[in-house]
């Protein structure tokens, strides 16, 4: 799995070296899994790196969106379609005026 994780990396003498930064780990069990390689590769990145710290950390659905695009977003049937009305959209097949 993906996971997305939000993040600020501090450094030695409690510098900031990169604030409010997202990325995205590729195939990993799980989250704590995901956490734990990124760090190994900030340690290699900064030399003064101290500590990560996760401001959230999420499985990226990156496949499911990479397949199907922003189908379940967008309206698939133009306008007046009604999100709360799945056939509004084919307009009104049952009147007999």
């Amino acid at each position: 799995m993906d996971y997305k994780i939000e993040y600020t990396v501090k450094g030695k003498n409690n510098s900031i070296l990169k604030k409010n930064g997202i990325t995205i780990v590729k195939n990993k069990s799980n989250s704590i899994e995901a956490q734990v390689e990124f760090e190994k590769f900030l340690k290699r990145k900064y030399k003064d790196f101290q500590q990560l710290i996760v401001h959230k950390c999420d499985k990226e659905n990156s496949q499911i969106n990479s397949m199907f695009g922003d189908i379940f977003k967008d309206n698939p049937f133009g306008k007046g379609f009604d999100k709360n009305n799945p056939f509004s959209g084919f307009g009104d097949i049952f009147n007999k005026s």
